[in-house]
């Protein structure tokens, strides 16, 4: 049940709301202890230390007091037993659940993958550390996959199941669980950018260069196409500007370390695209970018594509641009893709009847998409007991 008037005045109220400001706080300060024992823990991770410090700076940017006094009083004492099972491609969904679990009042058994492992456990201490009544809520457990046992004892503790991952994975979960309607998912997703008529190319590239390097485009908020509003000629002037930006920020934000079989992927690709890139106007113009300025792998692949549905490659600092004629005409073919749309950047001044024509979760401006509000992906929300 919601928190009642006299809740709200209440000690205990008022101690969960500092606790969960004050935590937050720590995240945001890169000289706090939970920032320094982050960034040692992740050194040796696949995730650049300059990347590693903007994903931490952005996971709970907006959770202040206010904020969490809000929705403590939406959602306390309504709190589930869940288990979170988190996501490999990107950094914070660790934080930002134990963070809505303490919103929520609930209890929470993250299961984190590859460098997340490292940020739950230190979301564990710091929990600890903050005291009552966040101390002892939340619990890191690491199992591989297939080990019915231990899986098996967490989901049998858990009245919610939060999972991130692919679709198939993300159905395997499901189709172990005896109750399907526990499960919360957050499965495969894309997300576009959009440069409106007016927008400005050079400030819309950069907005998108930042997207693209948070993260490497292996998220579902990562801009996978840009859509261009005007002539063939205005897409090929975004991509020139686009290069000049990724390069810029590839500088401050560099690239992960390249997964296994990543390397031939890319070269697979860049042959494909080398056949659906438009015809490149002049020499100087060119409408498939490689850079190469690392021997091992192209730091980013732009292709200036003929319009049509969105190309979603997933790794590489991959990124399609596309020209477009028609917001209605674009809306169609980006529903008709098949798959959940995510996030919408837009880029310039475009009316909110037409960004919502896609039908996206979210629409933002370009260079914020990797920076949504506390509460997008999970929410407090996916915390509650739907059952108590």
């Amino acid at each position: 049940m919601a928190s009642s008037a006299a809740d709200i005045d209440s000690p205990e109220f008022v101690r969960r709301c500092e606790r969960i400001a004050a935590g937050a706080a720590q995240w945001r300060d890169p000289k706090s202890w939970v920032r320094r024992e982050s960034r040692e823990r992740l050194r040796d991770g696949i995730w650049s230390a300059p990347v590693v410090e903007a994903a931490l700076d952005a996971a709970l940017w907006d959770l202040d007091l206010g904020r969490a006094t809000e929705l403590v009083r939406r959602y306390d004492r309504q709190g589930a037993s869940a288990l979170v099972i988190l996501p490999g491609n990107v950094l914070g969904p660790a934080i930002t659940s134990a963070y809505c679990a303490a919103v929520a009042g609930a209890r929470a058994i993250l299961k984190p993958a590859q460098d997340e492992r490292h940020l739950a456990d230190v979301v564990v201490q710091q929990f600890e550390e903050l005291g009552t009544p966040l101390a002892s809520t939340i619990e890191s457990r690491h199992w591989r996959g297939g080990d019915e046992r231990l899986e098996g004892h967490a989901f049998s503790e858990a009245t919610r199941v939060i999972v991130f991952g692919g679709d198939e994975a993300v159905q395997s979960v499901r189709s172990r669980i005896e109750r399907p309607d526990r499960v919360v998912e957050f499965a495969d997703a894309f997300s576009i950018g959009v440069v409106g008529p007016n927008a400005d190319v050079r400030q819309a590239a950069r907005g998108t260069a930042i997207d693209v390097c948070m993260f490497d485009q292996r998220g579902c908020m990562s801009p996978q196409t840009i859509y261009v509003a005007g002539p063939h000629e205005r897409a090929i002037i975004f991509g020139q500007a686009l290069a000049r930006a990724l390069a810029e920020i590839d500088r401050r934000l560099p690239r992960a370390r390249p997964a296994a079989g990543e390397q031939a992927a890319l070269a697979d690709l860049i042959r494909l695209l080398s056949a659906s890139v438009l015809d490149s106007p002049t020499h100087g113009l060119g409408t498939l970018i490689v850079d190469r300025r690392h021997q091992m792998i192209p730091s980013y692949v732009i292709a200036v594509e003929p319009f049509g549905s969105p190309r979603c490659a997933g790794f590489g600092r991959v990124v399609s641009v596309r020209p477009f004629a028609a917001m209605p005409a674009l809306a169609d073919v980006v529903k008709a893709f098949g798959r959940p749309l995510d996030t919408v950047g837009v880029g310039g001044a475009i009316a909110p009847a037409d960004t919502q024509l896609f039908g996206a979760q979210r629409v933002c401006a370009l260079g914020e998409m990797q920076r949504p509000p506390f509460g997008y992906r999970p929410s407090p929300a996916d915390f509650i007991d739907r059952n108590a």
